[in-house]
Order: structure tokens, then C-alpha cells, then sequence
């Protein structure tokens, strides 16, 4: 994908995630992210703390990951060293990097990069990418996929944000039920309401070397329509794994 088209996609995702639904989301960050790194290997992981995973996805949609995988990822993988030391790690070589643990299909040579999805103090999860080329992961992608973090991460916590505060309506109304009929509708009945404006990404970053895009997603995964919101049954995210 030529460099132009990185930062016209980026803004895209940045528009696209103007909702609040979680899994819709968490297929758009990393559906883009493949994209923009012309790579169809990838997976994005929720944490519920720092030894579990809430939620995950992986592409290619459609991907199927076993627990015991997840679990690998977690425990001795690159999952794990992004959480632990809290910063983005690259693995230039994944043939000679121990911290490299291979699942399904991805690849046993080429190179990796894991990326914290942060907001403020609070650790999200961990965006991880491969691709078959040593050394692919270079400055210049490094920092887009940091901004694609920044951005996907202010969008996320938004997302978590909400999921939490209707889970306590909805507790609320199981102990309640009298109130909640009284009262007809709440504020989680219009989330547009509490949704906070993400913050503006400025396309800083060096121009991008040209990038293959013969195998990444398709850009209409990045779309909020009906039609995504669809196909979303078909993938293979992960509500609640462990």
C-alpha cells in the first residue's frame, strides 16, 4: 500500500471507530493494521488482567485459536513481554528470537512486532502483528503502528467504558426491576451521550517504503455498516476465552 494510502486509512479507521461496540472494533484495528503492514497475519488481544485474555481476534477473519494457544501467547510469547515491559517489542527474526511462540499457520521465519494498547495507567491489551520478512518491522511502520495504537487504544477504552457501565445498569435493574420500569430509559439507551471525541490523529510520520497489499484485507472490513456488523457472526472473536 502506497504511503499516501497508509494515513488515508488510518484517518478512515479513526472515523470508523466512532461506536461503542467492542468486537466490531477490535476487528477493525487489526483488520487495518494488517492492511496498512501488507501483511494477513495478526491478532489483537483484551486483557482482564495482566494472566488472562477477555477477548481476542485474530486474522485472517475467520481464524480459529485454541485456548492453549491464547495461553502460549500469554505466558511465553510476545503477548507476554509487550504486557510485562510495557513498551512495543520487536522480533527482527523470529527463527533465532525465543520470545517468538508459532501458532496455526503464522509463520517460522520473518519478523513480528507487539504493541501495548494503553490509555493513561491502564493496560488494554496488545496489538501483534507478523510478517514473513526478517527485519520488516522498520521505522517508519513502527511509527504508524504506534499511532494505529493511540488511536485504536482512546477508542477501546471508550468501547470497555461503556460495556462496563451497562453491565451495572443491568445488574442494577435485576435487583430494581420497579426503578428501572419507573424510570422508562436511561442514559445507556443513547450512547452517542458518553462517548468522549478521540483524539485527533496527526499524520506526522515519515513517508512509508510501498508495501505488498496482494494478501492483507480488504479495506471494506474497515467500514461501519450493516453489512459488517454481519459478517462479524462469521469471524473468529473470542468473547470471554478463559
Amino acid at each position: 500500500m502506497p504511503p499516501i494510502r497508509n494515513y488515508e486509512a488510518l484517518y478512515k479507521l479513526a472515523r470508523a471507530m466512532h461506536h461503542l461496540d467492542k468486537t466490531l472494533m477490535m476487528e477493525q484495528i487489526v483488520t487495518a493494521a494488517a492492511l496498512m503492514m501488507g501483511t494477513a497475519r495478526g491478532c489483537l488481544a483484551l486483557l482482564r488482567d495482566e494472566t488472562s485474555i477477555d477477548a481476542a481476534c485474530a486474522v485472517p477473519l475467520g481464524t480459529t485459536m485454541t485456548h492453549d494457544e491464547w495461553d502460549a501467547l500469554l505466558a511465553k510469547g510476545a503477548l507476554g513481554f509487550v504486557i510485562y515491559s510495557e513498551r512495543t517489542v520487536i522480533i527482527r527474526n523470529v527463527a533465532t528470537d525465543p520470545r517468538w511462540v508459532p501458532v496455526l499457520n503464522w509463520p517460522r521465519t520473518g519478523s513480528a512486532i507487539g504493541l501495548l494498547l494503553q490509555k493513561e495507567s491502564k493496560r488494554l491489551g496488545v496489538l501483534l502483528l507478523a510478517h514473513a520478512q526478517v527485519d520488516y518491522f522498520d521505522t517508519g511502520r513502527v511509527a504508524l503502528l504506534e499511532e494505529i495504537a493511540s488511536v485504536a487504544s482512546a477508542a477501546l477504552s471508550n468501547a470497555l467504558r461503556f460495556e462496563a457501565l451497562r453491565l451495572q445498569m443491568a445488574r442494577f435493574e435485576a435487583v430494581h426491576p420497579d426503578t428501572a420500569q419507573k424510570n422508562g430509559h436511561h442514559a445507556l439507551a443513547h450512547p452517542e451521550a458518553i462517548t468522549r471525541e478521540l483524539p485527533r490523529v496527526e499524520l506526522s510520520n515519515p513517508p512509508l517504503q510501498q508495501v505488498p497489499d496482494d494478501k492483507a484485507p480488504s479495506e471494506k472490513a474497515l467500514s461501519h455498516d450493516d453489512s459488517a456488523s454481519g459478517a462479524r457472526d462469521a469471524t473468529n472473536t473470542v468473547q470471554s476465552p478463559f
